[in-house]
């Protein structure tokens, strides 16, 4: 394994020793996001280059969550509990040599344009091993998309020092979350 497998397999395997988890299955209808997709799907490739995804609905609706409900995104340090104020979320991309987990910055400020464009380079560079260590680090909630690999459940883990993680399978409709308690 490259060293930077061995240091993800080492940092998930210590995330399940030293922390509880809880895994909340919740399905919701998503017609009404396909649709707007459908429709403006195309535009949108012609003007920013991308196509329109799922993945910075998610990103963005995780965004607008850790903002109402703070304590989902605080992390403990010693016995203080860390608020961030900031959303710098990870977005797990399937790579050949495996899952690799960019932190998209200040989601908080940004809009579902700005959040698809910056995935979908997060996601070349991943796949074409051009990411720096820097763009995987600093993250305080992670989304992956368990659909991609067929999975109709998963739990996602959680990348400690975070509190929380989102796991979606948007062709089906689920959503669903861990957290540590």
């Amino acid at each position: 394994m490259s060293r930077m497998r061995q240091t993800i397999a080492k940092r998930m395997l210590e995330s399940r020793q030293n922390t509880a988890t809880l895994t909340s299955f919740t399905e919701i209808d998503l017609s009404n996001l396909l649709a707007v997709r459908r429709e403006h799907g195309p535009a949108f490739q012609e003007r920013h280059g991308v196509k329109l995804g799922m993945m910075s609905f998610f990103v963005k609706a995780c965004s607008s969550a850790l903002t109402a409900h703070e304590i989902v995104g605080a992390m403990v340090r010693g016995t203080e509990i860390v608020y961030n104020h900031h959303h710098h979320i990870g977005v797990a991309v399937a790579t050949p040599t495996g899952l690799m987990v960019p932190v998209v910055r200040h989601c908080e400020a940004k809009s579902v344009a700005d959040l698809e464009v910056e995935i979908a380079g997060y996601a070349d560079r991943a796949r074409n091993k051009r990411l720096g260590l820097e763009d995987l680090q600093g993250g305080g909630f992670t989304v992956t998309n368990g659909g991609v690999f067929g999975s109709l459940l998963a739990t996602p883990m959680l990348n400690p020092p975070q509190s929380a993680s989102g796991c979606t399978r948007s062709r089906s409709a689920r959503w669903w979350w861990t957290t540590r308690s």
